[in-house]
């Protein structure tokens, strides 16, 4: 009997510790526009990135995504943010990288989908459609033609910083239980002493 309960002991506290982490975030989506048909007047052309997330099953208020690129010609445009969102990270692009460090000024953001804004990159045309493409969290963004909109989405799992409290509920509870299962087990032992 005791083997059994120390066995159930330890699969509850595999189950306690493993639930948290089974909670899914959500994943970072992205739209890519390429517009290269008529360069500004210093000769970029640009790219306009809208990006957000989806199947979001908790509270997000901050969110990092991390864009690569092949060139060091470069340059930060802009970004619009849209439904509260707004890039409080560095818009400068440093060894071809950049963080966007996205924060929700209307607080936490429950719902499954959100759009967090357009973000834009500007490049010499002059550049190859692979040295101006870029990637977003490992996933790489290709645009071949002026017209052509690429949707890709990442299979990475991004938590949010704020967190869940779902885990947390289920880590106290199960500790609970943990602990009642060790008293239980500690007195049946004492009993077949006597």
């Amino acid at each position: 009997m005791k083997k059994i309960l120390n066995l159930f002991f330890v699969l509850v506290v595999g189950l306690i510790i493993a639930l948290p982490y089974a909670v899914k975030a959500g994943e970072i989506t992205f739209d890519a526009k390429k517009n290269c048909e008529t360069p500004d007047a210093e000769g970029y052309c640009s790219t306009a990135v809208t990006l957000g997330m989806k199947d979001n099953t908790g509270s997000l208020n901050n969110v990092e995504i991390t864009i690569s690129f092949n060139s060091s010609e470069v340059k930060f445009g802009s970004f619009t943010g849209q439904n509260g969102w707004e890039n409080m990270g560095d818009t400068s692009i440093t060894n071809k990288t950049i963080k966007l460090k996205f924060t929700n000024l209307s607080g936490d953001v429950t719902s499954s989908t959100t759009t967090f804004g357009t973000f834009v990159y500007k490049y010499p045309s002059t550049l190859t459609d692979s040295d101006c493409s870029a990637t977003i969290n490992g996933v790489s963004v290709e645009t071949t033609t002026t017209t052509e909109t690429t949707t890709t989405e990442t299979k990475e799992t991004v938590n949010p910083s704020t967190g869940v409290s779902l885990p947390v509920v289920i880590l106290v509870s199960g500790l609970a239980i943990a602990g009642v299962v060790y008293y239980v087990s500690k007195r049946n032992t004492k009993m077949y002493k006597i």
